[in-house]
This record gives C-alpha cells, sequence and structure tokens, in this order.
C-alpha cells in the first residue's frame, strides 16, 4: 500500500465567523499537523468578502537563501472598503513563521476556570489597557522580532492597494493572515482582490512537497535500468520466457510509467506553480494499474504459478474479481484524495479507505496461507532448491509486512503529533518508504524468476499438490534439475 503520496502544503484562504474568531487563528496553526494538499502556489483573491471579526490566512513552507533569489511571497491585495463606516476601519496583513504563532493573541482565564484565546483588540479591552492597546488590530506580541505587521486603511480612491514583495528570512512554513478585527463596521462588506504568490529559491513547488521532485526522478531511473537489465535477460533467453515473466514485464513497465509521471507532475507543479489535473489524474490512473498488477503478480507467484503451476485454472476467475475490485475501489479513494481540497482527510476518505484496507487484508492472506501451502509441500517432497526459493521469498515478504505495519503506526503517530510541523522537510520521507518498499520486492521476484536458459524446464518440472484449483498439467519426464541460473540462489 502506499499511502498516499504525498499527504500536502498550501492552504486554501478560510474566512472565519465572528464568534469562532477566538480560536480561528490557534486552530489554523494546529491544522498545520496533519499537511494539507498543495494545490497552487498562487491564492487568488475575487470579489471575496472579509467581513468584521473574520480573517483569511494561506500558509506555506518557505527556504530562505545565501544569494540573489530567496524566497518570496509576493503579495498585491485590491481592498474595496464600503462607503459607510469608512473612518477608523482597518485592515492589517501579518506575516510570521509558524514558530511566532505563540506570540499572536493572548489566553484569558474564564471565571468558570477554561481559558479563552482571543485574537482581536477590542475598544473596550483597549481601553482597559490590559490585553492590548489599540483597538480594532490583531494581537500582536510587541517583543516578537520575526512578525511583520502592515496597516491598510482606506484611501481616497475606490480601491485600496496594497503590494509587498516579503523576502524569506528563515526556513519555516510562513503565514500570511489577513484581519478585519473592526468590530464597528456594520455597513457594508470589504471586497478583496488580488493574489498572494508564493515562490521559493528552486522553483514554485511548496517546500514540504520539494522532496518528491528529486525521489521520484531517481525512481524514474532505477526504474529504467531495472527495465533495461530485464530486457538484456528476456533477449538472451527468449526461447525459455514463461508467462510469469511477462507478467514481470508488465509490472516493470506500469511502474516506470508511474513514477516517471509522478515526476512529471511535480516538475510541471514546480515551472508552473499549480497542479496539472491531467498529469495527476494520469499518474492517479497508472499507480492503481501498478498497484493492483504488483498484488497479483505476488498472489500468483505465491500460487505456484510459473515455477509449480503452468497455469492456475479456476483460480483465475477469482483472482481477476479480487483484482477487480482492488483497481476500483482504490482508484476511487486515491481519486478522490488526490483533488480533494481538505486538510489532511476527510471522513468520506477515510471511509473510501476501509474497502482498500479490507482487499489488502484479503490478498495478504491468500498469499501467506498458499505460500505455507506450497512450503509444506515442498518439504514433503524433499524438493530442496525449489523450497528455498519460496523460503526466501516468504521471508521478504514476512519482513516487507511487519515493516509496513509498523510504518502505518509510525506515519499516524506522525500525523498526530506535530512531526510533520517540526520536521517539515523530511515528512515525505514517510510516504516514498512505500515505494521504495515496492520496489524491493519487485526486485526480488525478478531476481528469484529470471529467465535463463532452463527457465521453462525448471519452471514445469512436476509437483503434484492436493490442490483442487490445480489443473495444470506437467511433463512428468522433466528431470529435477537446477538451471544455472538458479543455483546461485
Amino acid at each position: 500500500g502506499r499511502l498516499g503520496r504525498d499527504r500536502r502544503p498550501v492552504v486554501r484562504g478560510q474566512a472565519m465567523a465572528p464568534r469562532s474568531l477566538t480560536i480561528a487563528l490557534g486552530g489554523a496553526l494546529a491544522l498545520a499537523a496533519a499537511l494539507p494538499r498543495a494545490e497552487a502556489v498562487i491564492q487568488q483573491f475575487k470579489d471575496e468578502p472579509l467581513l468584521s471579526n473574520f480573517l483569511v490566512y494561506s500558509r506555506n513552507a518557505m527556504y530562505p537563501s545565501p544569494e540573489a533569489d530567496t524566497g518570496v511571497i509576493d503579495i498585491k491585495l485590491d481592498l474595496d472598503f464600503p462607503e459607510l463606516g469608512r473612518d477608523n476601519v482597518l485592515v492589517q496583513v501579518s506575516v510570521f513563521p509558524i514558530e511566532a504563532y505563540e506570540r499572536i493573541g493572548l489566553t484569558e482565564k474564564q471565571p468558570d476556570g477554561s481559558t479563552l484565546q482571543l485574537y482581536c483588540c477590542t475598544p473596550e479591552m483597549a481601553a482597559e489597557g490590559r490585553l492590548c492597546n489599540r483597538p480594532n488590530s490583531l494581537i500582536v506580541d510587541e517583543k516578537a522580532q520575526n512578525i511583520a505587521v502592515w496597516d491598510v486603511e482606506p484611501e481616497d480612491d475606490d480601491v485600496t492597494r496594497f503590494r509587498h514583495k516579503y523576502e524569506i528570512a528563515e526556513k519555516a512554513i510562513t503565514y500570511v493572515v489577513i484581519s478585519n478585527c473592526n468590530s464597528e463596521l456594520t455597513e457594508g462588506t470589504i471586497m478583496v482582490n488580488g493574489h498572494l504568490h508564493w515562490v521559493n529559491p528552486f522553483g514554485e513547488l511548496p517546500g514540504e512537497v520539494f522532496g518528491f521532485l528529486a525521489f521520484y526522478k531517481y525512481m524514474s531511473m532505477a526504474y529504467l535500468a531495472c527495465a533495461a537489465g530485464w530486457a538484456i535477460l528476456c533477449a538472451r533467453a527468449w526461447r525459455e520466457i514463461i508467462p510469469l515473466q511477462n507478467w514481470c514485464t508488465l509490472v516493470i513497465f506500469f511502474g516506470l510509467l508511474e513514477v516517471y509521471l509522478r515526476y512529471m507532475e511535480f516538475h510541471h507543479f514546480n515551472e508552473t506553480g499549480a497542479r496539472s489535473k491531467g498529469i495527476l489524474l494520469s499518474s492517479v490512473f497508472f499507480l492503481c494499474v501498478k498497484k493492483t498488477l504488483s498484488r497479483v503478480l505476488v498472489l500468483v507467484v505465491s500460487l505456484g504459478f510459473g515455477l509449480l503451476k503452468p497455469t492456475l485454472a479456476s483460480t483465475t476467475a477469482r483472482i481477476g474479481y479480487l483484482a477487480a475490485a482492488y483497481f476500483f475501489f482504490s482508484g476511487v479513494q486515491l481519486t478522490v484524495e488526490n483533488l480533494s481540497h481538505h486538510h489532511g482527510l476527510t471522513f468520506s476518505e477515510y471511509l473510501l479507505m476501509l474497502p482498500v484496507i479490507f482487499l489488502d487484508f484479503m490478498f495478504a492472506y491468500w498469499i501467506f496461507s498458499s505460500l505455507s501451502h506450497i512450503i509444506r509441500g515442498l518439504e514433503s517432497r524433499q524438493q530442496e532448491t525449489k523450497l528455498n526459493l519460496y523460503r526466501k521469498f516468504n521471508r521478504v515478504l514476512i519482513v516487507c509486512f511487519l515493516l509496513g505495519i509498523i510504518w502505518t503506526f509510525v506515519f499516524v503517530y506522525c500525523i498526530l503529533t506535530d512531526f510533520a510541523v517540526t520536521n517539515w522537510e523530511d515528512f515525505y520521507k514517510l510516504e516514498i518508504f512505500w515505494d521504495v518498499q515496492y520496489f524491493v520486492v519487485l526486485l526480488m521476484i525478478l531476481y528469484l524468476w529470471a529467465p535463463s536458459s532452463n527457465s521453462l524446464r525448471f519452471a514445469y518440472e512436476r509437483v503434484d499438490f492436493d490442490d483442487e484449483d490445480d489443473e495444470g498439467s506437467y511433463d512428468a519426464d522433466l528431470e529435477d534439475k537446477l538451471p544455472t541460473k538458479f543455483t546461485k540462489i
């Protein structure tokens, strides 16, 4: 299983209701623990309302650079203030790293013992002077050195323009907050147009997912080298190719296509600042094909196809039904997950994961039970060569299965804690584990079942199992002779 890639980084601006303003910014920052999906690094505002006691925010992981081309946030906003009530109206634009969120707002203890997080300074609070001094403004710790705040007040023109290029000084997840703390603005609504454009030194990619670009580049090269080596082996022993090896060729092809499309997706994102839905959907489709074929490949190998059986007979239909179900449900789940604009995973996305998890369990149960049956049969007939082959294959699958379970718990732990925030540069490594594990299992299968001059002879040497689905025919005259390729195992 692979998790979806790429769990992603840019947050679409959110409008907060007046009642929830006291927890809005805190909630927004807390959600950073579950990295959202990157849709674009250019956030557009088109006639978006900014009501009283509202704020909108956006965030991205940004890098500084010692060279001229450092990370930059290009802020271009056109604010249309209402004609009535323009006096003493203030909109503020704030930029700060996530480490500074504790310097935003104040915590007030309530008479019942609970605490309330306050972010807007009201005239009453300013008059008392106990919590803040400036009415209708965002509460910011005056001692904070890494929080930039700009005031935007109505001008004589119909539209007030704010332009600023903020240069990134430190590597961090950086927030841009547009706040309207004017509790007295009762007539009309402030309308916002413009954009926030985030540019890192290496291009348009958000910092959280930049590691994927290099990873899928090298994975494409690894698959290409694997395909070239496999093609050479197949060409040298083309007369001895068995159906299982043709299936391996198919899996390599779709694996290469999928990782290349993933690389192109991130490359396009880095060049243009937006994800290409065409490339994205194509990569999701081939990812589903690769995941389905890889599971079927491991299953048919575990059933003895290509080494103990020339056909799987009636079992083929059941494998086909299971593969079709897995392809359908994983396709729906991955498509919804990649096209969703929500933080983390929504409840519906969790529901879509359940049938995929159940089908993965069915694959795992069938694979290990079949391997256990084959190993017992080979032990009873003392066919040491094939027995050693399947024992090695079984050990690899057990190790990968246990690592997958452990890694899943590690991933969930990192999502539920602040690891994704404090270690955002390395968070992508948690997701690429599944690609690496898949590739390792594939390489092991290719090594154990590589084409050789005696593949056919070795593959269909007779082994009698009490298997009702074992309807393949064997040549009883074949000797139990191991080809040169397998003597090294």
